[in-house]
């Protein structure tokens, strides 16, 4: 899906795969607010960001991925 999604973005300086709607990076505010939206309609409303994200490095863990790699990934993510 990502993959699909980077063809479809249109090029940008930060080489992001989700900008904001006029293309530049997104507000973090505003992606917070997203996220809150997304997890309230699915029935997760007690789940903030940093829940995610913790989730997130559980699962890499479990899959067998080093400390560096988890951290090297959610460092990325973070700043796209």
């Amino acid at each position: 899906m990502l993959l699909r999604r980077r063809a479809a973005v249109a090029p940008n300086q930060w080489d992001a795969v989700f900008t904001s709607p006029n293309g530049g990076l997104r507000d973090p505010s505003n992606t917070q607010s997203d996220l809150r939206k997304v997890f309230t309609e699915a029935g997760y409303d007690w789940v903030s960001s940093h829940v995610y994200r913790k989730t997130v490095a559980t699962l890499m863990d479990q899959a067998g991925l080093t400390a560096r790699q988890a951290a090297d990934q959610l460092a990325t993510r973070r700043c796209r």
